[in-house]
């Protein structure tokens, strides 16, 4: 596995556990209507919107190499 398909393996798979992370966070605030719950999946969901940020940026600049 080439260093560049392990970069976005783990960023994909970083990504997919702050999915969950938002989620679970949020069902806890749903229910609970602790604030900190409701922080949590707030700063979850930053973290989403940034790793696939930064997961786009890095495929369009790191296409032109190819050893997938």
């Amino acid at each position: 596995m080439s260093l560049k398909s392990f970069h976005i393996v783990f960023s994909v798979a970083t990504t997919v556990l702050f999915i969950f992370l938002t989620g679970f966070y949020g069902y806890l605030y749903w229910w609970t209507e602790e604030i900190i719950h409701g922080l949590v999946a707030l700063i979850n969901l930053l973290l989403t919107l940034s790793g696939i940020f930064y997961c786009k940026n890095f495929i369009e600049k790191y296409k032109s190499i190819s050893n997938l």
